[in-house]
Formats: structure tokens, C-alpha cells, sequence
């Protein structure tokens, strides 16, 4: 009587990652079990019928895998945590331009996701969720890097007198247009600070007014 052999269902996958893992060739296995190269291609896709049971016993044995033992547990991906991203790109819409101690800076708009790349729906830019400057990630949104090492802007300010002057009329612009809301409804900000009290909002409304008149 003779014992009816059982290929698992993954002895394609297995068996293929043996012969990758020893660098042979399918025209090397052709060689050590005498099938077929195109059957051995087949049954390494998926369809397991291309081979008998009996040519996949012996590549088994050529490779050294006991298909009887249960498989290795494939280890599964880190998972991907979300992260701050912006475009590092002055010319982008997204970056919005601010004068912080006398100097055109820029606040980027952040967009918090779980992602490996993504690209600005504006400019179509490629978005970065580490600082330029030294490569640390994004920990909080702001103008700058918050590590202690660097402080560096996360958006770099163009260095041409001409474009530098456009910039700080349009963040001029923008400034007295925040002071304007700011004087219209007290109770909401732009960037609305989470238990910050009456006395804390009405010390950054002095102060961005003391900024407009200077």
C-alpha cells in the first residue's frame, strides 16, 4: 500500500525562498531533480499541480526543507506610526510667512500622518517629516526645529533683498489681518492655545500690536 504524500499549501513559497536564500539558479534545480525548468517556474507561482509530489519531495530534499515541519512565522512589518509632515519650500502655499524678532519666517502647515513619502496636494512637492537641519523628527508644529542642538527654521528664507522685501509685506499683511480677528472675536485664535488664560491672551494681543505699530 502505498502512503499518500500531503505538499502543504505553501511549499511553493517555501521551497522557492530555500533556492533564493542558496543562490541556485532554476536551471540548477532542473539539473538536481531532472523536472522540468518551466513546470519548476509554474509550481513556484502557485499552481502546484505542475509538479508530482514526488519531483516536489526530492527538490525539497535537494534544498533541505522538511515540508512536514511547520513553517517559520513570517515576521510581520513595523507598524508605521504617525508623524508631522510639511514641504521645507518657501514657494509652497502651504508655508505661511510671519515676521518673528524682526525676520521673515515661515510657519508650515502640518499634516499628521502614518506614511512612508507623501507629496503636497498644493505644489505637488515632496513633504519631509524630519528637520533639514539636522534630521531629527518632527516633534511639534512650529516655525522651528525644536531640538536644543539645531533651532534652525524649518523653512529657509530666500536670500534675495527683492523677494525678501515681498515676503515681509505679504507677512505684514497676514499679521494685521490675525490682529484683525484677534480684535473681532476674542474667543477664537488662529492657533488657539488649550488652557491659556484671559490674561495670557491679552498679553500676546499687546504684544502683536506693539509688533503692527513697529
Amino acid at each position: 500500500m502505498t502512503t499518500q504524500r500531503r505538499v502543504p499549501r505553501d511549499a511553493h513559497r517555501r521551497l522557492r525562498d530555500a533556492r533564493r536564500r542558496m543562490d541556485w539558479t532554476q536551471a540548477r534545480l532542473v539539473q538536481e531533480v531532472g523536472a522540468s525548468q518551466s513546470a519548476i517556474s509554474m509550481f513556484e507561482a502557485g499552481k502546484a499541480g505542475a509538479l508530482s509530489e514526488e519531483k516536489i519531495a526530492a527538490i525539497a530534499a535537494a534544498l533541505g526543507v522538511d515540508l512536514a515541519a511547520a513553517p517559520e512565522e513570517e515576521p510581520s512589518p513595523p507598524q508605521q506610526l504617525p508623524s508631522l509632515w510639511f514641504r521645507p519650500d518657501h514657494r509652497c502655499v502651504t508655508n505661511l510667512p510671519t515676521i518673528i524678532s524682526g525676520e521673515v519666517r515661515f510657519v508650515p502647515a502640518m499634516i499628521l500622518a502614518a506614511a512612508q513619502e507623501l507629496a503636497c496636494p498644493y505644489c505637488a512637492g515632496v513633504l519631509v517629516n524630519r528637520c533639514p537641519g539636522c534630521g531629527e523628527p518632527i516633534a511639534l508644529e512650529g516655525a522651528f526645529c525644536t531640538s536644543s542642538r539645531c533651532a534652525k527654521p524649518l523653512v529657509p528664507t530666500p536670500e534675495a533683498p527683492e523677494e525678501k522685501a515681498l515676503l515681509a509685506a505679504s507677512a505684514d499683511a497676514e499679521r494685521r489681518r490675525r490682529l484683525e480677528i484677534l480684535k473681532s472675536s476674542r474667543a477664537r485664535r488662529p492657533w488657539p492655545i488649550q488652557g491659556a488664560s484671559d490674561e495670557r491672551r491679552d498679553e500676546q494681543t499687546r504684544t502683536e500690536e506693539e509688533d503692527t505699530r513697529a
